[in-house]
């Protein structure tokens, strides 16, 4: 099934019959006319063959009692095709909680390849002028 949104009218279609497709990536096209990756206007993750929702992984972080509060984000990376899986996460009452330790914490709720790989230890999670968490700047501090 279809929705309007997905589907928006082509303003450039000569009949107005044309239809766009939303992907949800985001992008600009530089001068020479080539269309240049921004990320995802949404919360998904990439990952090999298909498409997960933060959401996914953030639900198996919240399932240990070590972590308060998450957000998952792609980053960018040298290697992995470019592109990893960062978390910014708040530990349970303050506890000294070794990232190192939660990939293993996770091996038995998550497939490898959705296993953060970069992590990053906050008093509170950023959080935008309406109060929702704030990914662009969680990505931001991933990268240091």
């Amino acid at each position: 099934m279809w929705s309007r949104e997905a589907f928006p009218l082509d303003p450039r279609s000569e009949d107005g019959s044309e239809r766009l497709y939303r992907t949800g990536d985001r992008g600009v096209r530089d001068a020479d006319g080539m269309v240049r990756f921004l990320g995802r206007a949404d919360s998904q993750i990439e990952a090999p063959d298909e498409r997960v929702e933060a959401g996914v992984i953030e639900h198996a972080l919240l399932q240990l009692e070590e972590v308060a509060a998450c957000a998952v984000v792609p980053v960018r990376a040298s290697m992995l095709g470019g592109r990893t899986v960062g978390c910014a996460y708040v530990p349970s009452n303050g506890q000294a909680l070794r990232t190192g330790d939660l990939p293993g914490r996770l091996a038995g709720r998550l497939r490898r390849e959705l296993i953060p790989s970069r992590w990053l230890v906050l008093e509170e999670l950023p959080v935008d002028r309406r109060g929702k968490v704030d990914r662009a700047l969680a990505t931001a501090l991933m990268r240091g």
